[in-house]
Order: structure tokens, then C-alpha cells, then sequence
């Protein structure tokens, strides 16, 4: 389940349901040789990953997730759920879009 093209980033929610919640963020880049090479995110990368995913939980994209905030219009289907890969951490992976 995990990609090598990826970082998991800890989501560092203050709620216990959250705790051991991850966010993947492409780690892959192109040295000057032109090889592939993993690379950790910055703070500024990992700040903006986790204010993404807390926008998609408050928001109740994420499937057996409550929405906290409040929602206008039509209802729509969770565009997102939480996978558990082989280290026992809850990664936030894609289900599929919502257009409305």
C-alpha cells in the first residue's frame, strides 16, 4: 500500500480518534544525474499536507469521519478514507472525486 515515492507525515491531531492518522506526500525527485531520489518534505510541505487533510476530515470527505463543519448544499459522497498499511498506521488515501 505504501508507495517508495512517498512520506508519511503524522496528521498531530489533538484528537485521540486521529492520533495515528498519516498524510502521504510525493518524496520523489530527479538529482542532477536525472536518478530518482527520495526526499523528506519541509516544514513548510508537511504544514500545508496536514491543513489539507484537517480541511478534508472537518469537511466529512473522509469516509466513517463525522463532518465538524458545517456544510451547505447538496450532500456528497466521501472523496477519501483512512487505509491501514503494514506498520499499523492509518493512512489518508484517495477514494475517488465529488463534483456537484
Amino acid at each position: 500500500m505504501d508507495s517508495p515515492d512517498e512520506t508519511l507525515v503524522p496528521l498531530d491531531s489533538e484528537d485521540p480518534d486521529l492520533a495515528n492518522v498519516y498524510v502521504p506526500i510525493p518524496s520523489a525527485g530527479i538529482s542532477e544525474e536525472g536518478v530518482a531520489e527520495a526526499a523528506p518534505p519541509d516544514d513548510e510541505i508537511a504544514r500545508e499536507a496536514r491543513a489539507w487533510a484537517r480541511n478534508l476530515i472537518a469537511s466529512g470527505a473522509v469516509a466513517g469521519i463525522a463532518a465538524t463543519a458545517p456544510s451547505y448544499g447538496p450532500p456528497h459522497r466521501p472523496t477519501h478514507e483512512l487505509v491501514e498499511d503494514a506498520q499499523g498506521h492509518r493512512v489518508l488515501r484517495r477514494l475517488g472525486f465529488s463534483a456537484y
